[in-house]
């Protein structure tokens, strides 16, 4: 976007170009999340028949009891394993949802570029199909536009910090 405002419908749909970059991050972000967890899923399942195969060996060397034991204990070590990882897992903070541009800032970041745009076409002479009337009330309304941007700009951060719960 230029400073002497919108040149295209381009520039007026970045906002919706950023939010949706944003949210294909974290959609991005939870797929591969879901896809380590069917790796390691199919893993799971490919360590489950070697296992099998080490009971059939164990049982042919010793004895049942022995292959029983051997695994079983090795089922335990890798369940308790197992059950840390979930924990640490299930209580890492997950990503937010991306929330979308707030009206306010879209118009802040607007207004400048509006004001200067109209400032420069009533110095070149471009804006004089309007009449000074109309003129001098959409400057009177920039002016009250970036004021009020200001003034809610200032009054948020005079603001103190809500405690997070």
């Amino acid at each position: 976007m230029s400073i002497y405002g919108p040149r295209s419908a381009d520039d007026l749909l970045e906002p919706l170009r950023s939010y949706l970059g944003r949210l294909a991050a974290w959609a991005k972000q939870r797929a591969t999340g879901y896809g380590v967890g069917a790796a390691l899923m199919f893993i799971g399942i490919g360590a489950g028949v070697g296992i099998a195969a080490l009971f059939h060996w164990i049982e042919l060397q010793y004895n049942v009891s022995t292959a029983y034991s051997v695994i079983g204990g090795s089922f335990g070590v890798v369940g308790i394993c197992a059950l840390l990882v979930a924990l640490i897992l299930v209580k890492r903070r997950k990503p937010p949802l991306p929330a979308p541009p707030s009206v306010t800032q879209s118009v802040r970041r607007a207004a400048l570029p509006m004001a200067n745009r109209f400032a420069l076409e009533t110095r070149i002479g471009n804006a004089g199909r309007a009449d000074g009337t109309t003129r001098l009330l959409a400057a009177a309304a920039a002016l009250l536009l970036i004021g009020w941007a200001v003034a809610s700009r200032t009054t948020q951060s005079s603001r103190p910090e809500r405690a997070k719960e």
